[in-house]
């Protein structure tokens, strides 16, 4: 299920194991939450590494469907669960990769942009 979404909404193949690596704490912390539709089907998901006390989300993986009520609840609930889990968490940093959905629940939970970020890529091998 992780494999296949990470798939869609990436638009890069990932193995199941690769999925469980990247979902593993690491010598940091994890937080990871689901949104799951009625169906229970997987529609996004977002993840928080949390260093001493900071929380940095790389960004938030959705379906298109997923709108931006969707997308603010989830990072609400991702909030809630840093309070209550990791009180020492002081601020929360999150990388919005081109995605108007995601900008607009993230302005509209009053997260202020404090820098822009590109990276480029090239494939080696074909």
């Amino acid at each position: 299920m992780y494999a296949a979404f990470h798939a869609e909404v990436t638009g890069q193949a990932i193995s199941p194991e690769e999925v469980a690596d990247r979902l593993d704490d690491g010598p940091l912390p994890l937080v990871t939450l689901d949104l799951l539709t009625s169906q229970g089907e997987l529609s996004a998901q977002v993840t928080a590494v949390i260093a001493e006390d900071a929380a940095f989300v790389e960004g938030v993986l959705r379906r298109k469907q997923v709108g931006d009520e969707q997308v603010t609840a989830l990072l609400t609930e991702l909030i809630a669960q840093l309070r209550c889990d990791h009180p020492q968490v002081a601020l929360l940093e999150v990388r919005e990769l081109d995605d108007p959905v995601v900008a607009r629940s993230l302005n509209s939970m009053a997260l202020q942009i404090t820098g822009h970020w590109r990276s480029y890529r090239l494939p080696l091998q074909a």
